[in-house]
């Protein structure tokens, strides 16, 4: 390799953004992926949201034993943005309002459309590209808007020095009965029908332009074992794998029958040790 050749791919590195430099020196780093989704329509692709970065409490080495996973436990992770999440955003909200445009020359309002699009999250599985072997979680997309905060758990198997295999997604605020915000009256031309009573307005119906300054929170959870059952000593059998009956139990006086007579014969023998007393 030529010595110029080493010096441009030395400054390309050293002007990659910091998500980018993570995500391809830090073995540590999983594929983050979102999209839209509604299960009546045909599947958006998923694009990078960013790069989930774990965080272990040793030095990271690789073992044969974890066929290529390190022996070091995850103590926490951060989630790194993808340096097209701006521009992706931007697609998301084109199809959130197709998809909700769409319902609407179905009959339904634009508010009640909102209620069954998703945004989904998806752990990228490494060595599965296919979208169908990842884990995803889902939220409301109308929620997206109004949130200041988002939640995602990776969880691990018993062996937390493994990498992770699934995560929970959540953003908040949200109204308590889930519901989303009202949406403006939409007007839908198809086939000459008008659906609505007002005009389409030029800005989407709701903007997921916060979803990049969303305060993110990543929690690293790993399975608890239950407590034990505990067992009985099952009871001694005999020959015939009948079931050994143990004695019947004893009576009070059958018991301390001795105590009591020896109790009695304490208690007695001075009455009758006394010299008889002669009258005169």
């Amino acid at each position: 390799m030529s010595l110029v050749r080493v010096l441009c791919l030395s400054l390309l590195l050293l002007a990659a953004p910091p998500w980018l430099v993570a995500a391809t020196d830090n073995p540590d780093s999983l594929r983050v992926l979102h999209r839209i989704y509604h299960p009546s329509r045909p599947s958006e692709p998923f694009t990078d949201r960013g790069a989930l970065i774990l965080t272990r409490s040793g030095p990271a080495v690789a073992t044969p034993h974890t066929k290529g996973a390190f022996n070091t436990a995850v103590r926490g992770a951060n989630l790194l943005p993808h340096e097209t999440l701006p521009q992706d955003l931007v697609g998301l909200e084109h199809a959130f309002q197709s998809i909700v445009d769409d319902l609407v020359t179905k009959g339904l309002s634009a508010t009640k459309a909102s209620q069954e699009v998703l945004y989904q999250l998806a752990l990228e599985h490494p060595g599965d590209s296919h979208h169908s072997q990842w884990h995803v979680s889902s939220v409301k997309a109308c929620h997206l808007a109004q949130s200041t905060f988002e939640d995602v758990t990776i969880h691990f198997s018993a062996n937390i020095s493994l990498l992770p295999f699934a995560l929970d997604y959540f953003v908040g605020p949200i109204p308590h009965d889930g519901s989303c915000p009202r949406l403006p009256k939409r007007q839908v031309k198809t086939g000459g029908l008008l659906h609505s009573d007002e005009t389409v307005p030029e800005t989407p119906l709701v903007s997921f332009a916060g979803l990049a300054r969303l305060n993110s929170t990543v929690h690293v959870k790993a399975p608890r074992v239950p407590p034990l059952p505990t067992l009985k000593t099952p009871p001694p059998v005999n020959a015939e794998g009948k079931v050994v009956q143990p004695p019947p139990e004893k009576s009070f006086l059958q018991k301390y029958w001795i105590y009591i007579a020896v109790a009695m014969a304490a208690l007695g023998a001075p009455l009758f040790s006394r010299s008889p007393v002669l009258c005169v």
